[in-house]
């Protein structure tokens, strides 16, 4: 261990908890490495990812579990494990950010629901890039048309992933924790910082501004991105498709945005 973690002054003051998407049923942390390592190593922060247990097998709410677990072993035992290897403040300076992609976007809003409802610590910030907020896929919304040419997110995967998630339709449309744009405004105004990004061909685009409409509405301090004509899934385009050349400018204005909310405490 001691070749692959040399003691430095890097610092855990502030670190950034990334959780991947992947609809709930695939994909994994080293997937989104092609983003999250270019976001830390310019931002300067540590980021960990969990691989959370995914559907079919392992149905909500385990990913949800999961990713609470993690969030708890990152407050009460990251210093403990690291504290050989790097420099280690107060935990009273300490900050935690949370940010994902779909339905890690998902899983990020639920996480930080749950938190405020059990009265736990709450991150300092939170970055959704194309969440997936509303499970209930016979909730009829106009940017669901999307799903019906998306390349990322075709419809029948759209609902094929909802229908391994969850047992019950009414789950999806009453859990405010498997669809977190039902969470009531008690719990949405204990929200921190919250930052969106979202292209306006994603299916998932008019939740993304519902939500932003809602916290705006509570006075919360919540700020809204919208690229034209960007699909779902962007933050992955290493390579993108024609026609959407300034993907790699979004990766770096999601970055800027952790970076924002780092710099604001």
């Amino acid at each position: 261990v001691s070749k692959v973690f040399k003691k430095t002054s890097t610092s855990m003051e502030t670190i950034i908890f990334h959780i991947h998407g992947g609809g709930f049923v695939s994909q994994s942390s080293f997937v989104h490495q092609m983003y999250v390592r270019k976001w830390a190593n310019t931002i300067g922060v540590p980021v960990f990812s969990v691989d959370y247990r995914k559907a079919p097998v392992y149905p909500y709410p385990n990913g949800l579990d999961d990713c609470y677990q993690t969030y708890m072993w990152l407050l009460y035992y990251l210093e403990q494990i690291f504290s050989n290897f790097f420099v280690i403040y107060r935990r009273d300076t300490k900050e935690d950010h949370l940010t994902g992609d779909s339905a890690g976007g998902n899983l990020v809003a639920a996480l930080t629901c749950l938190l405020i409802k059990q009265g736990l610590r709450v991150p300092d910030g939170i970055v959704l890039t194309y969440p997936a907020l509303n499970l209930n896929y016979n909730n009829y919304t106009p940017s669901l048309l999307s799903s019906l040419d998306e390349p990322i997110l075709p419809h029948t995967y759209l609902k094929i992933a909802c229908s391994l998630t969850f047992k019950m339709k009414a789950e999806a449309e009453l859990d405010p924790f498997l669809s977190p744009i039902r969470s009531s405004d008690e719990i949405l105004n204990k929200f921190p910082p919250t930052r969106i990004f979202v292209g306006n061909a994603d299916p998932f685009h008019d939740d993304c501004c519902r939500l932003a409409e809602r916290l705006a509405e509570l006075n919360k301090d919540v700020k809204l991105t919208v690229y034209d004509t960007f699909p779902h899934g962007f933050l992955q385009f290493d390579n993108p498709p024609k026609g959407h050349k300034y993907c790699a400018t979004a990766i770096d204005e999601v970055r800027d945005a952790l970076g924002e909310l780092i710099k604001m405490k």
